[in-house]
């Protein structure tokens, strides 16, 4: 017989900052209007390697605004005034993630991206701890 799942522990990562990589970002539907989801894979701590964590930020760019910070973090410098930033720019990038913890209304906790900063660390340079 075929399997559905198997069911296995919750882990939450701990709040902290780490090393991560974008993976993805998609525009989705929120109460406050349209939000952009950024999803960012953890790399090379032992435990967290390969985890997913996931932030959000307004769809508009301004200087100064979240999506900017996040932006410059991931391209390793500040965007011009008109300038377009293309998805290639910035996916696999590496930068550094800042994890804190937020519960629901239903009092579960999630690690929630509330920060993205650069990163000296090369794309292709390998992590080992």
């Amino acid at each position: 017989m075929e399997i559905f799942g198997t069911m296995v522990d919750r882990v939450v990562v701990p709040e902290g900052e780490y090393i991560a990589e974008l993976t993805a970002c998609s525009e989705q539907a929120s109460i406050h209007g349209p939000v952009n989801k950024y999803e960012f894979r953890l790399i090379g701590e032992d435990g967290i390697d390969g985890r997913k964590v996931t932030g959000l930020t307004p769809t508009t760019m301004m200087e100064n605004s979240k999506k900017a910070r996040w932006g410059a973090a991931l391209l390793g410098r500040v965007p011009e005034i008109g300038e377009n930033i293309k998805m290639k720019d910035v996916l696999n990038k590496r930068c550094r993630v800042v994890v804190v913890h937020k519960t629901d209304d239903k009092g579960q906790v999630f690690a929630n991206v509330a920060d993205v900063l650069p990163t000296s660390i090369p794309d292709d340079e390998d992590l080992t701890f």
